[in-house]
């Protein structure tokens, strides 16, 4: 729900909302927030991850959304134990990683 913007030909999210001249003049286009013009209204309805979370915490009457949960959902015992048989062990290194640099010799 949070419109990507292009920066260097790759897809961004922007953290606080970009600046826009003006105001808009057809609400449904812009964003819930801070009612900056959106691209494509009837995919996204914020800017940027701030103005999310602005009309998140404006809304506490709705339940917490599972973004925003503090507490991590715990498996049943059963499914835990067999996560636990189905792991494998972490394989060591193949290589030594380098100690210290090797300079070449002064002549």
């Amino acid at each position: 729900w949070l419109q990507p913007y292009k920066c260097n030909k790759r897809l961004v999210i922007s953290l606080n909302p970009l600046p826009h001249s003006g105001s808009t003049a057809n609400n449904e286009a812009s964003c819930n927030t801070c009612k900056r013009k959106l691209t494509e209204p009837e995919l996204y309805r914020y800017c940027s991850i701030s103005c999310k979370v602005r009309a998140v915490l404006s809304n506490p009457d709705d339940s917490t959304p599972p973004f925003i949960s503090i507490q991590t959902p715990r498996l049943p015992p059963q499914q835990e134990k067999q996560e636990e048989t189905n792991s494998e062990p972490q394989k060591p290194q193949k290589r030594k990683r380098k100690g210290s640099p090797h300079r070449a010799p002064f002549f």
